[in-house]
């Protein structure tokens, strides 16, 4: 069976940002330019980001216990397990980057 510690890791890391529980600071979080120019951007973008990615990584642990009932060959079950993995972590960076142009928009409607 593949590993499920990657996803597993993935989950724990975004667990507190999804909770709002990590302040602004230069390691840990979704952190770009406007993010960690101030807590309004920087909440609910970790947050959105968190949310993001324990959902690819549930998808990640659903793609190993599933992917093996379909494919019998062990290396194509790790092949395509990383693949989904990696795949849903792209969605994942994908939706938050848009969530957080979204969300730099209606900040700056509303100052």
């Amino acid at each position: 069976m593949t590993s499920a510690l990657a996803p597993a890791l993935i989950i724990i890391v975004s667990v507190p940002l999804a909770l709002k529980l990590v302040p602004r600071n230069g390691v840990y979080g979704f952190r770009t330019r406007r993010t960690v120019e101030s807590d309004e951007v920087w909440y609910p973008a970790n947050r959105a980001a968190g949310i993001a990615m324990i959902v690819a990584a549930v998808v990640w642990l659903a793609a190993i216990m599933l992917v093996p009932e379909v494919i019998g060959t062990p290396y194509l079950v790790s092949v395509v397990t990383v693949v989904i993995g990696l795949g849903a972590i792209g969605v994942a960076v994908l939706v938050s980057l848009l969530y957080l142009r979204r969300l730099l928009t209606s900040v700056e409607e509303s100052t």
